[in-house]
């Protein structure tokens, strides 16, 4: 079970994309909470929500039927910047299709974002509903 606690700038994180990789390559249930709605500590504000890190990593297809890991980069492209889908530099073997997720056609990446759930700490209630999500994802994963 992979929970990613997610901050403003948590999507940019190489060790978190890498752990939400692992999660995909061992088959284990995946979710993301947002703790920015968590007032700071020291200021006592909230902060804005970040960019969902399962949305900035996918899963393609390939001809052969098999599937590899993406991640989108940010790329300048027609003279302006662009996110883009780029096979994943940290794991380059096949990975089994989660079963949360559609399959993709074949040439095309699926985020995880559109399969793995995803919480507010405050306003869904993490303190009482964490254990509950963390079945529910691992329901999703398909394990038990």
């Amino acid at each position: 079970m992979v929970c990613v606690l997610v901050g403003t700038d948590t999507w940019e994180r190489r060790w978190v994309r890498y752990e939400i990789a692992r999660s995909v390559v061992d088959g284990k249930g995946l979710l993301a909470v947002d703790i920015n709605s968590i007032p700071h500590h020291k200021t006592r504000s909230v902060e804005h929500r970040g960019i969902n890190p399962l949305a900035m990593m996918g899963v393609g297809a390939m001809a052969d039927g098999t599937f590899r890991l993406y991640e989108k980069v940010l790329e300048q492209r027609y003279g302006r910047w662009d996110f883009v889908w780029r096979p994943y530099q940290d794991y380059r073997a096949n990975v089994p299709l989660p079963n949360y997720l559609v399959k993709p056609s074949v040439g095309y990446v699926v985020s995880l974002d559109k399969g793995a759930r995803r919480y507010d700490a405050v306003a869904d209630g993490v303190w009482a509903n964490m254990a509950a999500w963390l079945n529910v994802a691992v329901m999703d994963a398909g394990r038990t």
